[in-house]
């Protein structure tokens, strides 16, 4: 399998210690197989590490075209634990519940956005995912997914709101009575739902 071989061309070019090798192998990994996570997950791994946060909200994007949006089943793009993709990733306010790959995209690409101060954008992902994982929610089980995944929006945008509003002290910005509130508010609104 050319695509599988590519994945592992990358791990394996990782552990060698050549990165510009492993990226190569997982775009061409892409290229075989582009209606898959892997190897844009693989990707945002190594331009998160490396604080490219620009490249990793690029590539963060591409994979919410693929699964964010669409109704397709789990396994129409993703075919990996995501514990292999992602060892030693928890989210916070999920409950140590294992998150669907549409969530984890959502927080991957506001993760990124966040690190490009990119604090609006960051928080409209957030906001959007929270609203469509909970009319997602079709039974128990749907139910109890969407609830681990609105703990991990809402503690994400805890998170971007201090860091938004420590940005405009920092700056000098706390003139900014106006943008400094909204963010309050929006902080106290995430930090209501990790409470419920």
């Amino acid at each position: 399998d050319p695509f599988l071989g590519q994945l592992c061309r990358g791990r394996f070019s990782l552990v060698k210690g050549d990165v510009e090798e492993a990226e190569r192998a997982w775009e061409a990994a892409g290229k075989l197989q582009p209606g898959r996570l892997e190897p844009l997950v693989e990707l945002w791994s190594i331009q998160n590490a490396q604080q490219a946060h620009r490249k990793a909200a690029l590539t963060a994007r591409r994979a919410l075209n693929i699964c964010g949006g669409a109704l397709a089943d789990q396994a129409d793009y993703v075919s990996f634990d995501m514990h292999w993709l992602l060892p030693n990733k928890s989210w916070g306010g999920s409950g140590a519940e294992d998150l669907q790959w549409k969530h984890v995209v959502r927080l991957l690409l506001a993760k990124s956005l966040r690190k490009c101060s990119l604090w609006d954008e960051a928080w409209q992902v957030l906001h959007d995912a929270c609203k469509d994982s909970m009319g997602s929610a079709v039974d128990e089980s749907a139910e109890a997914d969407a609830c681990a995944a609105n703990g991990a929006f809402a503690y994400q945008t805890l998170k971007l709101s201090v860091s938004a509003m420590e940005d405009m002290l920092r700056r000098g910005r706390n003139a900014e009575v106006g943008t400094m509130a909204l963010w309050l508010g929006r902080g106290e609104a995430a930090f209501d739902a990790l409470e419920t």
